[in-house]
């Protein structure tokens, strides 16, 4: 006999920096050593609803998440394959053609600010979203902008090609929120604090542009969007097996889905005919010496992503391997202290909530200080 007490989560709008779960288990921890309980085992973190039983024949507890009952366990559901995973592409919303383009325009270095406003000119929503960002009161106070080529001279060249991007690719990354993400948002938001941080990488080694680095952190996980409908069944096992294991994420892939986010990631390059240096970051960016050549983009998006898993309790589990730092940074000719300093000057917004919360409560704000000038 067992009795069981579900407390259900809701893992959607709320601002994850409040921490109300965090500061709920560090009071009942409190308590439990006040009154000398001792504590065998926990299951905290994340946004599931777990079950809590205690059998009352044995008084053993157990504590699962509440959707392990109906999802299989390890080695009875099937395996994709990687053929599965390329003919479920398709059902995947693209990203925006001009965001491609844009990115094969600065992988040529042929390309200038005039010829990127042509492109965009044919993408309305696109357009109406700068407008109406630089519209802002808060932006740009009494000036009223109606015209792409009024709003280019004021957010300047680099702050705008991001612009871009970012916004094309944010509506590819809201097809995965059930997943991978942790919460709503989750994916888009670690893509934005990598880019971010990326760029930052580049201009401060000058060993890449810094708009292909921010690029390149923007999409390094795409191929993660392609595998949440396998994920999205198992979660939690998926997150558990990553927490209580403590396996890398690629291991964890491939033992239970049978192919990673790296490889449905370089499918998803191919197919849309991503610029090599892109292409590589999204294949190797955990092994980046296997991009071989003189990849550098591979080692820096490496580096954003070891920087959010360090410090930030990041909206994804995601254990980055740090065995080959040392080489890794020496690759980028970044000293200890030169890596410190970057994360000295990243914005506070990279290691707080999400930028869609962000952006809700004061766009102009969160745009200057996520999206820094730096080329």
């Amino acid at each position: 006999m067992s009795i069981s007490k579900k407390h259900y989560v809701a893992a959607g709008e709320f601002e994850i920096s409040s921490d109300i779960g965090g500061r709920t288990v560090e009071i009942v921890k409190k308590l439990l050593r006040e009154n000398k309980i001792p504590i065998k085992d926990s299951e905290v973190g994340g946004f599931f609803s777990c079950t809590m039983s205690l059998n009352l024949a044995s008084f053993e507890t157990s504590v699962i998440p509440a959707q392990a009952t109906i999802v299989a366990a390890p080695g009875k559901f099937r395996k994709t394959t990687l053929p599965e995973v390329r003919a479920s592409l398709d059902n995947l919303q693209p990203i925006p053609q001009v965001a491609l383009k844009i990115m094969r325009l600065m992988d040529d270095f042929q390309y200038d600010v005039q010829t990127i406003a042509d492109e965009i000119r044919q993408e309305q929503v696109i357009v109406a979203s700068m407008l109406k960002l630089c519209n802002s009161a808060l932006y740009f106070g009494n000036v009223q902008l109606d015209s792409l080529d009024k709003a280019i001279p004021l957010l300047g060249e680099s702050l705008f090609i991001k612009t871009i991007i970012s916004s094309a690719v944010s509506s590819f990354y809201n097809q995965s929120d059930a997943g991978y993400s942790l919460c709503k948002g989750g994916l888009y938001h670690h893509a934005v604090a990598a880019a971010i941080i990326s760029e930052q990488i580049a201009a401060t080694t000058g060993t890449a542009s810094p708009s292909v680095a921010y690029t390149a952190g923007l999409i390094h996980d795409i191929g993660m969007v392609a595998l949440d409908q396998y994920i999205a069944p198992i979660s939690p096992l998926f997150y558990r097996t990553l927490d209580r294991e403590e396996k890398d994420m690629l291991t964890v892939e491939k033992e239970l889905l049978g192919v990673n986010h790296c490889e449905a990631g370089e499918e998803l390059a191919a197919l849309w005919g991503i610029p090599s240096p892109l292409a590589d970051a999204i294949r190797y960016h955990h092994f980046p010496e296997e991009a071989g050549g003189d990849a550098v983009i591979p080692h820096i998006v490496y580096l954003a992503d070891l920087i959010l898993s360090r410090f930030h309790a990041d909206l994804k589990i995601e254990r980055i391997d740090t065995e080959h730092l040392e080489s890794r940074m020496k690759r980028l000719g970044l000293s200890p202290s030169a890596l410190l300093g970057i994360v000295g000057r990243l914005p506070k917004e990279v290691f707080g909530s999400s930028p869609d919360i962000a952006l809700a409560n004061n766009p102009a704000r969160a745009i200057r200080q996520t999206f820094p000038a730096s080329d």
